[in-house]
């Protein structure tokens, strides 16, 4: 917003001294206020789609460059253009409105390129954030829970994010048999724990059949 404030003030300064004389002859003083007014609010307009506008494409142009990068194996490389989108999403050229609209699927690219590398550091970091505010995400719901049961099991601070997975996917047994030794080893028996037992439970062959 500072960014785009100070570039109207300069842009419509420089054109307030190139346009006024004229409008002050054709039509006076008294309507000189009022056209400065709506001459600094057009360029406050063109200013801000210009910057979405620039901002919206050099992040899709990384991203297309991402992929690109990701189907030749090429992993560091397509890293780099993702970290790149993420800056240009946090800088002034993307408005706050549009920001919230283009998170979201940038997420979902960055969330399923690390785990088709199954990225470590991923798996502690960029993908349990991402799971909190997109537990429905069931492929990196999927891998997040089958990939921490298998590298040393989940801790005390991973309670919510499993207890909002398991709420997400109540019929997906392959994630609530994971997470249901999870809420046993707590001793849980609140909805979520309720829910992965029973779907266990319903997941077992009758005696006499297995």
């Amino acid at each position: 917003m500072a960014v785009r404030l100070w570039a109207t003030v300069i842009f419509g300064g420089l054109l307030s001294i190139w346009l006024l004389p004229w409008f002050q002859g054709q039509f006076g003083l008294n309507w000189l206020v009022i056209a400065v007014l709506l001459l600094f609010l057009l360029c406050y307009l063109v200013i801000g789609h210009l910057f979405r506008h620039w901002g919206n494409s050099r992040i899709s142009a990384l991203v297309r460059e991402a992929a690109g990068f990701e189907r030749d194996g090429l992993s560091n490389e397509a890293r780099t253009c993702y970290n790149r989108a993420l800056t240009h999403l946090d800088s002034f050229l993307v408005p706050p409105r549009t920001r919230r609209r283009l998170a979201e699927p940038l997420a979902r690219r960055l969330a399923r390129f690390h785990i088709a590398r199954a990225d470590e550091d991923a798996l502690y970091g960029f993908i349990p954030a991402y799971l909190t505010d997109h537990p429905q995400d069931v492929d990196v719901a999927e891998f997040w829970v089958k990939q921490t049961e298998q590298r040393g099991g989940f801790k005390e601070i991973h309670q919510d994010l499993a207890a909002r997975i398991s709420s997400a996917h109540p019929d997906n047994c392959d994630i609530q048999n994971v997470l249901a030794n999870f809420f046993l080893f707590l001793e849980r028996t609140d909805y979520p724990a309720l829910a992965a037992y029973r779907c266990v439970w319903n997941d077992q062959p009758p005696p006499g059949l297995e």
